[in-house]
Order: C-alpha cells, then sequence, then structure tokens
C-alpha cells in the first residue's frame, strides 16, 4: 500500500486568510497615514504660501499710497476680466511711481487686485501682482479708504482660497507727498 503523505509543508486556507487579513489591516494605517501627511502638508504649504501673498501686496499696496499725491475720492468706471463694465466711487490717487492717476479694485475673476488708470476714456487694468505670486488658487483683494482729515489710508487686504476666507490684514499708511 502506498503511504499516505500528511505533512505537505504547504499552508491551510484559514492561515492564507489571516495573513490577507493582517495584510489588508496594515495597508488601510498606511495608507490613512499617507493621507494625514499629505493633507498637513498642503495645508502648510498653502499658509506659507498665503503668508508670502500677503507680504508681497502689502509692500505694493504700501508703496503706492506712500507715494501718492492729489488724493481725492470720485466716480470711476472700470471694466473687470469678465468683461462688465463697472461704476462706483473710489479713491483716486496721482501714483509716485508710475506718474498717473491709479485707484485700486477687485477683479471678479482671478487676477487678485487691480490697479486702473483713472480719468481715461477706456478702462486701462493690471494686475497689482503677477499670476506667480498667487499659486494654488489665492487670490488677494482689497478695500481701502482715505481720511482726509487724518491724512491715512486703510486698506484691509484679504486672502481667499476657493471662495473662502483664508487670511485678513488691515494696514494704515500715510502719503509722503
Amino acid at each position: 500500500m502506498r503511504k499516505r503523505k500528511l505533512n505537505s509543508g504547504g499552508f491551510t486556507l484559514s492561515e492564507l486568510l489571516v495573513v490577507v487579513l493582517i495584510l489588508s489591516i496594515v495597508m488601510i494605517v498606511v495608507v490613512g497615514g499617507v493621507t494625514v501627511v499629505k493633507n498637513s502638508y498642503t495645508s502648510i504649504k498653502l499658509r506659507a504660501e498665503s503668508d508670502t501673498l500677503m507680504s508681497t501686496a502689502i509692500a505694493d499696496v504700501m508703496d503706492e499710497m506712500r507715494y501718492a499725491g492729489e488724493i481725492k475720492t470720485e466716480a470711476q468706471t472700470y471694466t473687470d476680466s469678465s468683461g462688465s463694465a463697472k461704476t462706483e466711487n473710489v479713491t483716486t490717487f496721482l501714483s509716485g511711481t508710475r506718474g498717473y492717476r491709479i485707484f485700486f479694485f477687485n477683479d471678479s475673476g482671478s487676477k487678485g487686485i487691480m490697479l486702473s488708470a483713472a480719468d481715461v476714456t477706456k478702462s486701462q487694468n493690471a494686475p497689482l501682482l503677477t499670476g506667480k505670486s498667487m499659486p494654488d488658487g489665492l487670490i488677494p483683494s482689497i478695500s481701502y479708504t482715505y481720511d482726509e482729515t487724518s491724512g491715512l489710508f486703510t486698506a484691509t487686504i484679504t486672502i481667499s482660497h476657493n471662495g473662502s476666507e483664508f487670511a485678513k490684514q488691515t494696514i494704515t499708511a500715510r502719503p509722503l507727498n
């Protein structure tokens, strides 16, 4: 008679199922950890880029306001990137760095804070900041006033991300002229 081999040296089905179960649990933990690390990195990177954008916007706005001359509030018409013509009462001033009258407005698209030449028949707009300084969907916006009695500009710069406010800072500047 033939001898039957009892020990074949392999694994039983239940042992294989336990190994698959353990590996699945380990993979779930690893993937969850990688997701947490990725989200943390994205959040930290976005915060750092937001801080850089805020500081760049503040520096550019402060330069324009510091060297402003002939400051007055008047109705101005401008066209934003969507092609919409808007007329608003805005504070215009003679830009000491550019040599012509300007005012700030917020673009309805993704260009952020815009400069527009005042007192011209055709709207001439330019972004205050380049697209390279506005990474990952961060968009700056500005609201500003000029108080004639104190001689101070007050501006609030807001950084938005995906439509929600991400950072906000208020600054004041006294024109040198």
